[in-house]
């Protein structure tokens, strides 16, 4: 795995983050679990387990790109070439949003979170 952007801590032992090139010509998402300390030695196997992983043939990036995970427990995905993508935890696309802006990060709030309400919308 390589390029690897956006690494976010959630559930306080999680991690997810976005690959560009997981596969050739193919960019993942993936989730580490996290055993403290976290620190990586020489010589042991100490690495963090992959306990989620998320990829499509139509998933590339190769640069940029972000993956969050939402308070219904679905993944939001940032292709950072223009799609937007929901991802169900087993694996289900639920949607997508083609804007050629180029969203290189995405960041999902709760419709009740205080920085959502405190807008007035």
């Amino acid at each position: 795995m390589n390029r690897v952007h956006y690494p976010n801590l959630f559930d306080g032992n999680k991690m997810l983050v976005f690959a560009n090139n997981k596969y050739d010509g193919q960019s993942a998402v993936v989730e580490y679990e996290l055993n403290p300390p976290y620190l990586l030695v020489a010589g042991q196997d100490n690495e963090p387990s992959i306990t989620w992983e998320f990829t499509d043939s139509d998933l590339y990036s190769n640069g940029l790109g972000s993956g969050v995970r939402m308070s219904n427990g679905n993944t939001l995905i940032s292709e950072g070439t223009g799609t937007l993508w929901e991802v169900s935890a087993s694996g289900e696309v639920l949607w997508q949003n083609n804007d050629y802006n180029r969203p290189w990060r995405a960041y999902a709030f709760p419709v009740d979170d205080p920085a959502i309400t405190a807008l007035g919308l």
